[in-house]
């Protein structure tokens, strides 16, 4: 189409040219046609660019709305959505509140119905505490396991074995009071025990002094042999002597053993958690 425009104006422009009485060579002829031609287009293009103009600013400011909108629109739901991040961990901080509170609360619920219930097994028992109150005593096993990760009936049931409850217990062998600590092994459980320091023997006979220590040596030998079995065999048998069983590979006493179950069993059924 641009072509049949060029030739059909450029024919036009010749016949005026030849319509004149001047006289024009071929090449001059030609030359005449093409920059009136050009002028031409040239003035054609300068009025569809004013045309254009218009629309080529309404378009810009459109693509600028746009594009304030969108920014605007952006900058809204950014703004929401931080508000409700926000919200959102507020909440979460709230449930962890709420959920460590109530994990506090059964801890202390857990912790006051144990210590109650050994109180009542103690209480069975009839055996002098030595100035403290079945409360007191229970209160005091509850919480040394507790803090050493340790079954309070299983405490129960080693005293049980040890002594029978009775805080004057004195073995054959010199271990002494409701655990039957040696004084070897209650000093060396006593320097690791910030709470607890003795000096003489006679210490051991002190119900509170004497279940630290036995809670504590319990504890420590659950931590070295990782293995409740062994911890209790080596509690009576000693940790050197059951190092040679087990390297020996011969059989392991059962009797004590077996006396601690039957007593940690009894406790459970005078608590009925049996």
């Amino acid at each position: 189409m641009p072509h049949r425009l060029f030739f059909a104006t450029r024919s036009m422009i010749t016949k005026k040219l030849r319509f004149c009485t001047l006289n024009f060579s071929e090449n001059d002829l030609s030359y005449f046609t093409n920059l009136i031609y050009a002028r031409s287009v040239t003035q054609r293009m300068k009025a569809i660019e004013m045309q254009a103009r218009p629309i080529a600013l309404m378009l810009s400011v459109f693509i600028f709305f746009l594009l304030a909108v969108n920014f605007f629109f952006l900058n809204i739901v950014n703004y929401n959505l931080g508000g409700m991040e926000e919200k959102a961990q507020m909440q979460h901080d709230k449930m962890i509140s709420v959920s460590e509170k109530l994990n506090a609360e059964r801890e202390k619920m857990t912790f006051a119905t144990q210590v109650l219930d050994v109180r009542d097994i103690l209480s069975t028992f009839n055996r002098p505490p030595g100035g403290l109150t079945a409360m007191d005593m229970a209160y005091l096993i509850v919480s040394e396991s507790r803090k050493h990760s340790i079954d309070p009936y299983l405490v129960l049931a080693v005293i049980k074995t040890e002594s029978s409850f009775n805080r004057n217990s004195v073995s054959n062998k010199g271990a002494v009071g409701l655990m039957q600590l040696l004084p070897g092994t209650a000093r060396y459980i006593s320097d690791q025990k910030p709470d607890v320091n003795i000096r003489k023997t006679e210490e051991l006979f002190d119900p509170v002094t004497n279940i630290k220590l036995g809670i504590g040596y319990l504890s420590y030998l659950m931590n070295k042999y990782d293995n409740q079995k062994h911890a209790i065999i080596a509690y009576n048998l000693g940790p050197g002597n059951l190092r040679k069983k087990l390297q020996s590979g011969s059989g392991l006493p059962q009797v004590y053993y077996s006396k601690v179950m039957k007593n940690y069993r009894l406790m459970l059924s005078l608590s009925n958690k049996a």
